[in-house]
């Protein structure tokens, strides 16, 4: 069996296709990945370049990073120059702000269904004074 939160992301890929059986408003369920999707998505984050949005807040305020796996996967060249630069930046002029990255080494890309008590403790963790005022 599946945990809950791998069955509803998996059920995501579900679609109902209609045939030309009896009765003719009868349907099927297909599963699989809406692959043309998955590549037009993959190549705009390829080219989506969001690290000086991170510098510039974390130039300001505080910033939280959460790195899924092995950061020094190879598949995005450069991060792991970026992810040390955010981590020195520490709030930049801000006396009450921080950059943290959090690692998550037992995680992969869905950190939620892979980690999911990591990632309630690093927000847990990072909120607490949020919480208690």
């Amino acid at each position: 069996g599946l945990d809950a939160l791998t069955a509803a992301w998996l059920s995501q890929s579900v679609r109902k296709i209609k045939t030309n059986t009896n009765p003719p408003s009868s349907s099927l369920l297909e599963f699989g990945y809406d692959l043309p999707g998955v590549r037009t998505m993959f190549e705009a984050f390829g080219q989506t370049d969001m690290w000086d949005d991170c510098f510039d807040l974390a130039s300001r305020d505080s910033l939280g990073c959460v790195v899924a796996g092995d950061r020094h996967t190879g598949m995005w060249e450069g991060t792991e120059e970026q992810l040390t630069k955010l981590e020195a930046m520490g709030g930049g002029n801000n006396d009450h702000a921080s950059t943290v990255v959090h690692e998550m080494p037992h995680a992969g890309h869905n950190v939620h269904v892979d980690d999911l008590d990591g990632l309630l403790k690093i927000i847990m963790e990072d909120h607490k004074d949020d919480w208690n005022h």
